[in-house]
Parts: C-alpha cells; structure tokens; sequence
C-alpha cells in the first residue's frame, strides 16, 4: 500500500507540473491590434475567462491576457476571439432541475470564443464552468446567441393532466436566417442537434451548397484509434472457500512472479476533451503460486504437503479508462472486465507421509483442484500514468470462481504493474 501510494503522489505532481508548463507556440492579438507571437499555456477544459502568454519560454510567469486587453489568439490551431456575450445556463442533463419556463437563463461572460467557423458565415462555441454550451453566430459583426431549452409543459392526457418535456428551438429558426442562400439544407436544419459536431457539419454542408470555402472550419471530432504494446509482471495470490477443512485450506499459499505480454488498442472518445478512453487488450498472461502444509508430530510421524497452482491463458481486458488531464501527460484510473481462457494449468499436489508404525515414507502426486475451468471471467481496476508514448499502471485482477466443483471456491487475485508503448 505504501508503494501504491507513493507511486500515486510522484503522478499526481508530474501530471500537475506538466499541465503547469504546457506552453505550445501561439500567437496573439492585443488591445492595440498589435500581433504578438510567443507561447501560451493551453490547460482549459472549459472556455477560459484568461490566458498567459509568454514571448520566450525562459520568462518565470507569462503576462496575464483577459478579453479586454486582447483582440484574439490562436493556439495549438485552433483560434479565439474575445467577446463579451449572453451565455445559456439552464441545466440540460437532469430533468429534476428543469422548470416550465420555455425563456432560457442567460448570464454576461466577458471571454474567449472558441472559433468552430470562421467565414462569411461563422460558428462560435462557448462552454462555461457548469459544462452548459453555447453557440453563436455572427451577425452584422455582433456575436448572436443561438437560443436552445429544455423545458417542462403541462399536457392534458386521457382527462388528466401531466408534465411533458419539451424543447425550445429558437436556434433553428435563426440558422434558417442565417443560411439562407441553400434551399437543399432546409431539411437538415430542421433537424440538427445544439451539437458541436452537427452544428459544424451542417456549416460544412452549407459552403459545399453554396460552392465557397471558410477560411477555418475545425474538423468534426471522431474518436481516435491508437494502437500499443504491453508487457508487465504479476503476483498472485488464491484463496479458497469450501465447508471442509483439508490440505488446500491449511495451506499457506505464496506469490510467485509471472508475467504479462500483448497488444493495446485505445479508443479515445470525442467527448469531454478525449479524457474517455476505451481501452482493450489481447495477449498472453501467466501467474502461479505455491502452497504448503505440514502436520509433524516426531521424526516417525508427519505429514508434508506441496501445492502448485497456476495458469498459462489468453487474456481480453476491456476497459473504461480515465483521464484526470487533459493534457498528454495524464494520471489515469480505469477499471473493466477481463475475459480469460486457460490454455494450460499447474494443479499439483505432492504429498508426504510417514506414520510410527511404518517403515518407509510414502509419496503420492495427482491433482490439488479436482476440476478447473478453461474460461474464467473477471474483473479489474488499475491506476497508472502516461507521458506521450509510455504508460506505466498498477492493476488489480479478480478472478471469482476458477473450478467447477460445487463443494469449494477458488478465487483468484492478481497484482500486477503493466508497461504499455503506443504507436502514433
């Protein structure tokens, strides 16, 4: 546990450093329409309020920038525009806080637009620190507030009368305005969600109508596949559960080393800034552990019994990772199922005895578990950290039941630290 700990503090803090000196080259437009070029430290998640920005990355601090003392910038190509703009901040994901007002929430924000479509006609997003988004449009050079809700009304139903949940498309109506010149994507308009990816796909659809090109138009995020390597090491440990008392519930059981080779593909979900992760692997996984018991009275009277237990399998772990940054460097935590077939299994048991009134030792070797299962199900829970191409993890395997014999329960637990190299 100490280690655990520890190994938990060291990726806490690098993850915390590096988000602090993440500077990426950039560029900067002040107050004074002057265009500055140096580096900014990108960290937001949401719609930051403020950015640092540095000429030379020696400078201890970079120099604070608002909204108000900067025109726009651009980092990590992606460009933002200050503004100071009505924000949506009805809650949209639980219907508990919803109420029957159909007239949405606004708020003030003095920020930067994130821009998604820079052109004749353009696209702005906004996300504030409650994870409700905004998106805008460009009208007449003032920024346009595209208006959506989710709202409750009462509805009359067989005499009586109940809440029915509704939404206010304002949006709608004002894209139909605003993309006027391409009868063909009325429908789409009709039918395009308050999504950043819609929203920019429908822009897409809209210049290709209209035969023109944006001078920017960000990419409709899709999930990224990246594919790696793992090896690592294990220790394992059994414990079993029967109503009989016997040689394998006496046993003092002992870790022995194993090991952990295969393949990694992660699946990086276009949401929340990639910290989703579906990560899976295939490959080969080997543990065993040894046990024994002795009943010694005197020289002419004992009883020594060795244990081997083990498996060599094939091992599928699908998972559900997080990341804590979003950064490429990242403490993570993830935890899923993991599928197992046994390929081969060490079930060994040597016994030794010797009573007062024999003569000889006697021997005898066979089977420790009468029965084990070739598939075997589990589950598992790790923490770990990445740095670009490498992760290092910690991880926890559980494996309930690996015998079908109806009189006893072997449980399986398995620590291990994996190694992963990602290919780019």
């Amino acid at each position: 546990m100490k280690k655990l700990f520890l190994f938990i503090m060291l990726a806490w803090t690098t993850s915390a450093a590096f988000s602090q000196v993440n500077y990426l080259p950039a560029t900067l437009v002040n107050a004074k329409n002057d265009t500055l070029h140096g580096y900014i430290n990108k960290y937001w998640e949401i719609s930051p309020s403020y950015i640092r920005f540095k000429t030379d990355l020696q400078e201890k601090k970079g120099r604070l920038y608002r909204p108000t003392d900067s025109k726009s910038f651009r980092v990590d190509g992606v460009t933002y525009v200050s503004a100071i703009v009505s924000t949506l901040t009805d809650p949209r994901d639980f219907l508990n806080n919803l109420g029957y007002n159909a007239s949405p929430s606004l708020k003030t924000d003095t920020t930067f637009l994130t821009v998604l479509v820079d052109g004749p006609k353009s696209l702005y997003y906004f996300n504030n620190d409650q994870n409700i988004t905004s998106f805008y449009i460009k009208v007449d050079g003032k920024y346009q507030l595209l208006v959506f809700k989710k709202y409750f009304k009462t509805v009359t139903v067989n005499n009586s009368q109940t809440k029915s949940l509704t939404e206010n498309k304002r949006y709608i109506g004002q894209l139909m305005t605003y993309l006027t010149n391409c009868p063909s994507i009325k429908s789409k308009i009709q039918t395009v969600g308050y999504k950043k990816n819609e929203l920019i796909s429908l822009f897409n659809k809209y210049y290709t109508c209209t035969q023109t090109k944006p001078a920017y138009a960000e990419k409709v995020k899709k999930a990224k596949y990246v594919f790696g390597f793992y090896a690592g090491a294990n220790a394992t440990r059994m414990k079993l559960r029967t109503n009989q008392v016997n040689s394998l519930t006496l046993s003092e059981f002992k870790m022995k080393p194993g090991i952990d080779i295969g393949a990694t593909m992660d699946i990086i979900l276009p949401v929340n800034y990639g910290k989703f992760v579906i990560h899976s692997e295939l490959g080969y996984t080997a543990f065993q552990t040894t046990g024994s018991y002795s009943n010694y009275s005197d020289a002419t009277d004992y009883q020594y019994i060795d244990t081997k237990l083990g498996a060599k399998m094939i091992a599928l772990n699908s998972m559900m990772r997080f990341n804590f940054m979003t950064t490429p460097s990242s403490l993570f935590i993830d935890g899923g199922l993991s599928f197992n077939y046994f390929i081969s299994t060490i079930n060994y048991q040597k016994i030794r005895k010797m009573k007062f009134n024999q003569l000889n030792e006697t021997v005898s070797e066979g089977k420790a578990i009468t029965d084990l299962k070739n598939f075997n199900p589990g589950a598992l829970v790790g923490i770990g950290y990445r740095s670009s191409r490498f992760s290092g993890e910690l991880r926890y395997t559980f494996l309930p039941n690996i015998t079908n014999s109806g009189s006893m329960q072997l449980s399986v637990f398995t620590f291990s630290f994996v190694a992963t190299y990602y290919l780019k």
